[in-house]
């Protein structure tokens, strides 16, 4: 399943609850012009600030 996610062609970031960022594999690093390491405990909003927090909470 790691290999999946960390080899998949799309962009993938895993967020809890709050929009913190948990996990991200290399396809979204890349794309977004970032290491892993600057992602880990931002919020999702903090990359993205079309994302409505409300939103991503939701689910």
């Amino acid at each position: 399943m790691d290999a999946l996610f960390e080899h998949s062609p799309g962009m993938f970031v895993v967020h809890d609850i709050d929009g913190v960022i948990q996990n991200v594999n290399q396809r979204l690093c890349i794309e977004i012009g970032y290491i892993e390491d600057e992602l880990l405990g931002r919020t999702v909003w903090d990359i993205d600030p079309t994302t409505d927090p409300a939103r991503a909470s939701s689910f």
